[in-house]
């Protein structure tokens, strides 16, 4: 038995979707450039709290001498890559060092800055 195609209320519409233009969106420079600042400041939240852990005078590893210390506001622990993908632009954000990769599995600095990335962020 065939059903009948839904008919729309004076309140409803239908959206249909162009998948070409949503794809040429995604792939765009002003998208890129939207993940790459939105990755960049997870990356220096993500800083900022492996520096409020950190800077108590040692860190995870022992070394008063190799504790966080970002003053200049450059990323020295994180790292952040940008590519094109085939359907969409992607962003990482890493550790680079041994102090974040330490600071990472007790702390979970990552997970705790993830919204930093919308702009909100609770260290």
């Amino acid at each position: 038995m065939a059903t009948e195609p839904r008919r729309l209320g004076p309140d409803q519409a239908k959206l249909v979707l162009e998948y070409i233009g949503i794809g040429r969106l995604l792939r765009s420079d002003e998208v890129r450039d939207d993940i790459d600042a939105r990755a960049h400041r997870i990356a220096q939240a993500a800083e900022a709290r492996m520096e409020k852990w950190t800077n108590t005078g040692e860190d995870n590893t022992g070394n008063p001498e190799t504790a966080a210390d970002n003053t200049e506001g450059e990323l020295e622990d994180y790292e952040v890559r940008v590519f094109q993908g085939l359907e969409r632009v992607r962003a990482i954000v890493k550790t680079n060092s041994l102090d974040a990769l330490i600071n990472e599995q007790y702390n979970h600095s990552l997970d705790h800055v993830i919204d930093a990335g919308r702009g909100s962020v609770d260290l």
